[in-house]
């Protein structure tokens, strides 16, 4: 299949508390390898590891596409940066994007927003370590739930995730190596 005739399917990524929660940054600061104080600039590898294993396999069938929700859309170039800088794979910097940034909507209708225009926009997964109103607008399999304090973004996630959305699309795990 090629990717102009694939479907988009958005991946909605928060950055605090699923790609670093507290106890793997205070184990990170005991262990020495990340300075205690500062602004966070290293995330859980296995978190990162987890996202780009969930677009390399959902780009299979879709086109995916990175949609940052985080607060740390505020500086976006900072953002795409420490992405990177983290072993995010991107085909470049234009492949990540960015849900609107209002003082007036709440990150559900922030996503909602940022789907309006978007013709095939029920395929997504919101990937946060809130709920805030995800519920009002969306189904319980669009979303992966993590924990700030002990429980980023896992491969266990993804994995869990994935089976319970190839059972429901009727994908073959197998033959697309999912």
């Amino acid at each position: 299949m090629s990717n102009d005739r694939k479907q988009n399917f958005y991946i909605f990524l928060d950055i605090d508390g699923v790609l670093w929660d507290w106890k793997w940054r205070i184990s990170e600061i005991k262990s020495g390898n990340i300075a205690r104080g500062g602004r966070i600039t290293q995330f859980n590898p296995e978190s990162i590891n987890a996202v780009n294993n969930l677009i390399s396999k959902l780009n299979n069938f879709f086109n995916c596409q990175l949609v940052v929700s985080s607060t740390w859309r505020i500086n976006k170039e900072f953002t795409i940066k420490m992405l990177k800088k983290n072993g995010l794979v991107v085909s470049d910097d234009n492949s990540i994007h960015f849900t609107p940034l209002t003082l007036t909507r709440s990150r559900g209708q922030e996503v909602m927003d940022y789907l309006a225009d978007k013709p095939d926009n029920n395929n997504l997964l919101i990937i946060d370590d809130e709920y805030f109103d995800f519920p009002k607008y969306f189904q319980k399999g669009q979303m992966i739930k993590t924990n700030i304090y002990d429980r980023s973004l896992s491969q266990q996630h993804i994995d869990n995730w994935l089976g319970c959305f190839a059972k429901k699309n009727n994908l073959s795990l197998e033959e697309k190596e999912i």
